[in-house]
């Protein structure tokens, strides 16, 4: 990280809450990062996991939870 970056880092941990706020907006509208809500997130990751089943089939993909269950089945 050079010299600059650290100073920037350094000053905006000094400002206050409203003022990283401002900040963050600014550098979002200058670099147009898009913004997604979580809905929209939500309902898109849905609608693309509707689409897999479509696609492939249920059988074809093994759910997170079940994976979690086997790897603490595994290290009990």
């Amino acid at each position: 990280m050079s010299a600059i970056e650290q100073d920037i880092i350094d000053q905006f941990h000094q400002l206050d809450d409203a003022g990283k706020r401002r900040i963050l907006a600014a550098l979002e509208q200058q670099l147009d990062i898009p913004t997604v809500s979580l809905g929209a997130w939500l309902d898109e990751a849905s609608a693309f996991r509707q689409q897999l089943r479509a696609t492939y089939g249920k059988g074809h993909f093994i759910e997170s939870q079940a994976l979690l269950d086997e790897l603490r089945e595994d290290s009990a």
